[in-house]
């Protein structure tokens, strides 16, 4: 059985509450506090028979840091996008495939448009993290 969105953004937004330190938004948030990840909806394709089938959700966690000084904003981002690790976004998700049984399987798919954010709450450095769902 299909999971919802709801389900799928609370299967993601628990796996990145195990990372320490880190705020999870399952929503665009009215004030930023860094460090921060915001899980947003990209697309569904829906299954394209009669009969069913699994269909595809696309999900983007957006990670921002503070840019306090160039350099260290890069490597605290640089801990967030690391393949393993305790603050890897990779590894929190992938801990659980299943998202608390929300989908059937979901891959990070690419880290991509890292780029300096400014906002009344102050200036970041961001990265958007590709999740693909099956559910």
């Amino acid at each position: 059985m299909a999971g919802t969105l709801v389900e799928i953004h609370d299967g993601l937004r628990d796996a990145l509450a195990g990372i320490d330190g880190l705020l999870v938004a399952d929503h665009i948030p009215e004030k930023i506090v860094a460090p921060m990840a915001v899980i947003q909806f990209d697309r569904v394709d829906f299954p394209r028979s009669m009969a069913g089938g699994s269909s595809e959700w696309r999900m983007t966690v957006t990670v921002l840091v503070r840019r306090m000084e160039v350099v260290t904003a890069q490597r605290l981002l640089d801990e967030f996008l690391s393949w393993d690790g305790p603050w890897s976004i990779r590894a929190a998700v992938a801990a659980d495939r299943t998202l608390g049984g929300a989908c059937h399987s979901l891959l990070v798919e690419s880290v991509e448009n890292v780029r300096p954010v400014e906002t009344d709450d102050g200036a970041f450095l961001a990265a958007d993290f590709a999740v693909r769902i099956h559910a």
